[in-house]
């Protein structure tokens, strides 16, 4: 009975070994194949071949997430690493050249954003663009790659768009309302309420980049203050100011800003003044100097004809020197009005 048992093992064996022996063969077949495709730069189509096979055969899965991380695909590789701690096909030798693999990987991406940094702050987009969509893929280098390839895509435009409110209360403010009539029972109570919105457009441009191009940024600002009462007082005010600013970098050596603005503003819900002005900035930088010259004209005009006689116009004159050694720093201002 026992040796008819025996036998009958041996035979299952021999029929099983066969097949065995014909999976280990088209699995080193195959791992074969995608290292051939890898050598050869073909990692898409190597990616293709692992895929199918990876479920059969860990040391395939292997290839198969390493060609996943290379071709931008990081949640599926880093996924099918992780699965691949506790195989019991892989040696622990293998393990450790996985984990090494992984390691490699990303101090080379760290490497790569640097060397990225260098070349677009040279100017030459066209030769780090295709890199810097590649680093777009992975979690540690998109965000840099993301600003880096703003940078070299001119002509967009960013809009910030800010919006704030505020209730207080301010006791300094009479309670009485001088605008209004002896015998009237109105009161200005101390309560008040202030909103401003501020939107602003400017050109997406790399930081690193120095380049004499010229830009101009478009700015809205508008706020108000209001008491809590129902009859407008000189307290009330509101304010709209448009400006539009011009850049130019390292025209002369010098970075230009000529911003043009206008602002309108109301007192008690009535038209107080207009004001018009325009600046012109002049900056130097040379390592911890900074130096900045400012020309300022302003026109200030108001509405009603009993202030007429007020009307001015300003000019004024600045100088800023700020002089950087660390922890100290020193800074100089000149100004003349007149």
């Amino acid at each position: 009975m026992i040796n008819r048992f025996y036998s009958f093992f041996f035979s299952i064996l021999l029929l099983i070994y066969p097949l065995i022996n014909v999976h280990s063969l088209a699995s080193a077949d195959v791992l074969a194949q995608v290292k051939g495709l890898m050598a050869a730069g073909e990692l898409q189509a190597g990616y293709e071949l692992a895929r199918v096979h990876s479920p059969q055969d860990d040391v395939i899965a292997l290839k198969f997430a390493q060609l996943a991380l290379l071709l931008g695909h990081e949640e599926q590789a880093n996924s099918i690493f992780l699965g691949l701690q506790g195989s019991q096909q892989l040696t622990d030798l293998q393990k450790k050249n996985m984990n090494a693999f992984i390691k490699r990987f990303y101090s080379t991406l760290k490497k790569k954003i640097r060397l990225a940094k260098i070349i677009v702050k040279k100017g030459q987009c066209e030769v780090i663009e295709a890199r810097l969509q590649s680093l777009m893929h992975y979690q540690g280098t998109r965000k840099q790659a993301k600003r880096l390839l703003a940078g070299c895509q001119h002509g967009g435009r960013e809009f910030k768009i800010r919006l704030g409110g505020s209730l207080g209360f301010d006791n300094n403010i009479s309670l009485t309302n001088e605008n209004l009539s002896t015998n009237s029972l109105d009161r200005l109570e101390g309560r008040y309420q202030n909103w401003n919105l501020m939107v602003k457009s400017k050109p997406i441009k790399n930081p690193n980049t120095k380049d004499s191009g010229a830009s101009w940024l478009a700015s809205y600002f508008f706020s108000t203050r209001e008491y809590d009462q129902q009859v407008p007082s000189r307290y009330d005010f509101s304010n709209h100011k448009a400006q539009a600013e011009f850049h130019m970098r390292n025209f002369l050596g010098l970075d230009w800003s000529m911003p043009l603005y206008f602002r309108y503003s109301e007192y008690s819900g009535q038209h107080y003044t207009n004001n018009y002005g325009a600046k012109l900035g002049m900056s130097y930088r040379a390592k911890q100097l900074q130096q900045k010259l400012i020309l300022h004209w302003r026109n200030k005009s108001y509405a009603d004809n009993n202030d007429q006689d007020r009307n001015s116009d300003l000019i004024d004159l600045g100088y800023r020197a700020l002089y950087k050694l660390n922890p100290l720093r020193y800074q100089l201002l000149l100004n003349h009005q007149s």
